[in-house]
């Protein structure tokens, strides 16, 4: 299968390169509108680079991985389903529910399949924990305790025009996804706490704290501050605690890590040894494309997760509870 990349603005693009060269997929190029960033993954992969996404998309290829700004990617994945390609995009699609539905109506009249990217739905804890649930070990749910929190980025996350929104948009959409996903119920009511902290001198939001109300009663919170030090040895975290009426599930979804303490250089870091989940989840995406058997995720699942969001901005500029 050929596969294409256009914008290497996130850093999960890295994620994608390695793994299109580890599974050995036909990696055709990558366009980037900034030269300096397309030309350092063209040579760090060893891939033509385009300067122009036209002629990207001109090219023989099946499917196209969209890692551009959250402001870009409406455009960018338009320009693809008008080429034809099917895309695999980073949540979210764009900033709006209008523009996501534009987005997914626009692929469905051009014939072209669109994922969304939520590997964390790859992640083996998680998976196991969604068996459980499923074969009735912890009952009906009752709650769940949810966090994913990161160091504060780098570069245009931290720019309003350019990604939209802070830590609801980028770090709460993938949780918010898990959620509904290991549930199968919908989110009725968000309320959301919000900050920027003044001495970081940012655009966007860097803390908050949702409580979602799902339809059935099920009572969930979630944290996905940017509060990790750059000192931390690690990127961040993603865990949840579902408490059952029958029992409970606590995941960590990364705590396969080896922890060296060095003492010569008074140094900690963490390294990640778990299961690729990016991998995993492009295998599977590119499974269905071949095959157009049992579709992984739907691009609904990327509006749903993004219209709690959004009702989470309106929740936090109201300082009410927002029903959806």
């Amino acid at each position: 299968m050929k596969v294409g990349m256009i914008s290497f603005a996130s850093t999960t693009s890295w994620e994608y390169a390695r793994c299109i060269k580890e599974i050995g997929l036909e990696f055709v190029g990558l366009a980037d509108g900034d030269e300096m960033r397309g030309k350092r993954a063209s040579e760090a992969f060893a891939v033509p680079y385009f300067s122009n996404k036209e002629n990207l998309l001109s090219q023989p290829i099946d499917v196209v991985i969209i890692c551009s700004e959250t402001a870009h990617r409406k455009g960018d994945v338009l320009l693809s389903a008008q080429a034809e390609k099917h895309v695999i995009c980073e949540m979210p699609f764009a900033t709006s529910l209008r523009d996501t539905q534009e987005i997914i109506r626009t692929c469905e009249e051009k014939g072209v399949l669109l994922f969304p990217a939520f590997p964390f739905r790859y992640s083996p804890p998680l998976k196991r924990a969604k068996e459980l649930i499923e074969d009735g070990q912890i009952g009906e749910i009752l709650a769940m305790k949810g966090t994913h929190r990161t160091k504060v980025p780098q570069g245009w996350q931290t720019k309003k025009t350019l990604a939209g929104g802070g830590v609801i948009l980028q770090n709460a959409v993938p949780m918010i996804d898990i959620m509904r996903w290991l549930t199968k119920e919908e989110v009725a009511e968000v309320y959301v706490e919000i900050k920027k902290t003044p001495h970081l001198n940012i655009e966007v939001e860097d803390t908050a704290a949702l409580a979602l109300r799902f339809k059935n009663g099920i009572f969930a919170t979630l944290d996905p501050s940017w509060c990790y030090p750059s000192s931390f040895p690690f990127w961040g975290d993603l865990s949840i605690d579902i408490v059952g009426r029958d029992g409970t599930l606590i995941v960590d979804a990364f705590a396969q890590v080896l922890c060296h303490a060095e003492g010569r250089k008074a140094s900690y870091t963490k390294e990640y040894w778990g299961s690729d989940i990016y991998s995993l989840m492009l295998r599977d995406y590119l499974r269905y494309i071949g095959e157009r058997e049992e579709l992984p995720v739907s691009p609904l699942d990327g509006l749903k997760a993004l219209e709690v969001a959004l009702g989470g901005y309106q929740s936090g500029e109201k300082k009410e509870p927002v029903s959806l």
